[in-house]
């Protein structure tokens, strides 16, 4: 029992002070016009990059709904390439310019990420 108690013990330990990767997802929006498609198919096919390209020209659209969607997309793709802040930008654009709440709950993931990131930094 003395060992069981101190394995688990330690495994907690170790769980909490060591740097492990976890899977995350992450759903964005493919939906609104034809740029929305098109940047989907780019994004399936591993091509961020273009559908990065076609969702920044939707950040400008005149519908401030698609404009919004728009930039949670470019928020996840800033997240993709590791930019937690550009990613933080754009979740925060999304929701204080366009009212988008996934805007606002992306952007508190994107905090804790980054609060969470500092202090592995720290160690």
């Amino acid at each position: 029992a003395v060992m069981d108690v101190s394995r688990n013990l330690g495994s907690a330990y170790a769980t909490r002070i060591s740097p492990y990767w976890i899977r995350v997802s992450r759903t964005y929006f493919t939906n609104g016009n034809n740029n929305f498609k098109i940047g989907k198919r780019r994004a399936d096919a591993g091509n961020w990059d273009g559908a990065e390209q076609i969702w920044l020209q939707e950040t400008e659209n005149r519908k401030g709904k698609l404009a919004g969607r728009a930039c949670v997309n470019v928020a996840i793709i800033h997240e993709i390439h590791g930019d937690l802040n550009g990613a933080m930008n754009w979740a925060s654009k999304a929701y204080e310019d366009y009212n988008n709440s996934t805007g606002l709950d992306y952007l508190k993931i994107l905090r804790n990420r980054s609060n969470r990131q500092e202090l592995l930094t720290q160690q």
